[in-house]
């Protein structure tokens, strides 16, 4: 071999390296692109499957307030006689079995100075995980076995 066909040859064998380590480099991008667009996608189906459970279980809450106010006007609860600083509480789970795999608790309370206003709380837990809760409050007013909603008393959190 001569010195110049040596050094052609050296030459060439750079351009190769040069390829393969380019095609590394973009190969590794490419991967890194993938592996994030995955995560994300995962992340945005987790979230959205959160949201849904999150609405789903208010729903649920709101339907609980709804049934014992309707409770309330063909029933009236014998309220616990121990009180706590001039209030009652009545603790309620009613059967709903079409609220599976969620449970419900409902909480009444009122105050022995005005016991026509009845405080109702449904509070909402999931059967796979009892940390995770939602809740839906109302006020209402008991007059002659009629309900009456106070104004600008629900809210949820």
């Amino acid at each position: 071999m001569t010195k110049s066909s040596d050094y052609q040859h050296r030459q060439y064998n750079k351009c190769g390296f040069t390829t393969l380590l380019f095609s590394l480099i973009i190969l590794f991008a490419a991967t890194m692109m993938t592996l994030t667009i995955a995560h994300t996608s995962i992340y945005e189906q987790r979230l959205s499957g959160n949201n849904y459970r999150s609405i789903e279980a208010f729903f649920k809450a709101d339907a609980g307030l709804e049934y014992i106010i309707k409770w309330l006007s063909i029933t009236t609860p014998s309220w616990n006689t121990g009180s706590i600083n001039n209030t009652e509480t009545l603790q309620l789970q009613p059967m709903m079995p079409e609220l599976a795999p969620y449970k419900i608790s409902i909480r009444l309370q009122r105050n022995l100075k005005s016991p026509e206003i009845v405080y109702i709380q449904s509070i909402v837990t999931h059967d796979n995980d009892p940390n995770w809760i939602t809740q839906a409050q109302q006020t209402v007013e008991i007059k002659n076995n009629k309900i009456i909603k106070l104004a600008g008393t629900w809210r949820d959190f």
